[in-house]
């Protein structure tokens, strides 16, 4: 059964000459950095005159890398689908030729409950079809094929179809290719916003804080950008992307190249979001990378805060920087003479970076049980520190907490934790996880011994107002 093209001539040439002098001119502008261990790219699939250019940026990097099958986990535009979609044709057209599907791991996938045979998923698709004359221009050798579509928001379903696909990544001579637009025609100042913060959540998401931030940071994104259609049209092939390159072993993204549909029309009002990315093999880090100007810029807002609450007004202007609307745990602890005046914040992000910020220096200067609220003539003498917390991860044993670690735990309706700061005051880890367990969790001084004690550590990136003092 064969695949007929239906994008031709609308997203892209439908004649060979045409679309092969197009590809050459896009190819001409791309980055030459070298990435090691690639698995895979990211790339947009709407019309090449608004992103071919941007998916080139991101197949150049596929130029030196030999494989054998492309996996292409896109969204599916044309109708619902309950988990993943594969075809029935065993065959794609393109003006450059056929494309064989890849029938053996189209059939291991088959045996998984989340796959299932939809042509219907298929004939009209253009998110994968718009894929394969990039492929097919910048390949060593034949290839097939293994393309697959889904749209569903089931988390569920996102990270066992994401489980299933990482077996087929396993083998070295397979790649993935993930087809997704960003954001969905909101004004250009909005797109640029959301859509590189979330993109800096993928990166997170593939480096460690899984897929389950990823599916929360889409959310908090398109709840505070409220311009957006969607935060991603691509979102479910993203997440389940996230999923699979995690568990295979790959834990590298980077951004090669972000722009939208306005550069092009130069209709600014109302844009699409493209971005080109690359997959790769290796440990990246799991915070949010910002510059001294930045987390100095932060401090300087979080002491805004305090000072609108205290005294009815601030100079302070808060200016556009997509990393501050990164989905970020954060700490907000105020010191006074060197002396605990307040801390809050949380454990796993519910909110954008600034308004978290927001959220717990107001939760720290005045909700803080310990302390009385803070007063107008105690606002000169504070030091802010702000901590970012990396995800959390559930250790077996406390022998797996080494100092420095943020430790948290938990038992029942009990639970305490400490930042990593806290360990300065203890001589060592015993003394630091009774204390824990006796003054943060109401639990007995040993309890961090039991079987039944439930441990988590994560890190921070913790910078204060002394940091900067001249």
């Amino acid at each position: 059964m064969k695949r007929k093209m239906s994008a031709a001539g609308r997203f892209y040439p439908s004649s060979k000459e045409k679309l092969e002098e197009l590809l050459k001119i896009f190819f001409e502008d791309c980055p030459k950095e070298n990435i090691k261990n690639i698995k895979g790219i990211l790339a947009p699939h709407a019309g090449y005159v608004y992103s071919g250019s941007a998916a080139a940026k991101a197949y150049s990097f596929l130029k030196s890398r030999d494989f054998s099958c492309a996996v292409i986990l896109a969204t599916g535009h044309t109708k619902h689908i309950k988990s993943a979609a594969l075809p029935k044709s065993d065959i794609f057209e393109t003006p450059f030729g056929e494309l064989q599907v890849d029938l053996s791991l189209k059939k291991k996938l088959l045996s998984s409950d989340y796959f299932y045979e939809d042509e219907s998923a298929h004939l009209e698709e253009h998110s994968i079809e718009t894929q394969l004359p990039f492929l097919q221009f910048i390949a060593k050798r034949e290839f097939k094929i293994l393309p697959i579509c889904m749209n569903t928001q089931d988390l569920e379903a996102i990270k066992i179809i994401g489980g299933e696909i990482s077996e087929v990544l396993k083998d070295e001579n397979n790649i993935i290719v993930v087809s997704s637009d960003l954001s969905h025609y909101p004004p250009a100042e909005i797109a640029e916003l959301s859509d590189q913060a979330l993109i800096e959540s993928y990166k997170l998401a593939i480096a460690g804080a899984g897929t389950d931030y990823f599916y929360l940071s889409a959310g908090i994104l398109s709840e505070k950008f409220r311009e957006n259609d969607t935060a991603a049209c691509g979102f479910s092939p993203m997440a389940a992307a996230c999923e699979a390159l995690s568990k295979a072993g790959f834990k590298g993204f980077d951004k090669i190249y972000y722009c939208h549909s306005g550069k092009v029309s130069q209709d600014y009002s109302s844009v699409v979001g493209y971005c080109a990315g690359v997959f790769a093999e290796r440990e990246d880090n799991c915070f949010l990378n910002l510059k001294q100007s930045e987390k100095k810029y932060l401090l300087k807002f979080v002491r805004s805060v305090l000072e609108k609450k205290l005294l009815g007004k601030s100079d302070f202007i808060l200016k556009s920087n997509y990393n501050f609307y990164v989905p970020s745990a954060v700490f907000v602890t105020l010191h006074k003479k060197g002396f605990l005046r307040g801390c809050i914040g949380c454990l796993s992000p519910h909110s954008c970076l600034i308004d978290a910020l927001q959220e717990y220096a107001l939760a720290a200067a005045f909700s803080d049980n310990r302390f009385a609220p803070l007063t107008k003539s105690e606002l000169r003498e504070i030091d802010i520190e702000v901590s970012i917390l990396s995800p959390m991860k559930e250790v077996s044993s406390h022998e797996e907490i080494k100092p420095g670690d943020g430790v948290y735990i938990k038992s029942g309706n009990f639970s305490g934790t400490y930042l990593p700061q806290v360990w300065d005051h203890f001589n060592n880890k015993e003394d630091f996880l009774n204390s824990l367990c006796q003054e943060k969790a109401g639990l007995p001084k040993n309890y961090w011994k039991e079987k039944s004690a439930r441990l988590f550590t994560y890190r921070a990136d913790i910078f204060g107002e002394k940091d900067f003092k001249d």
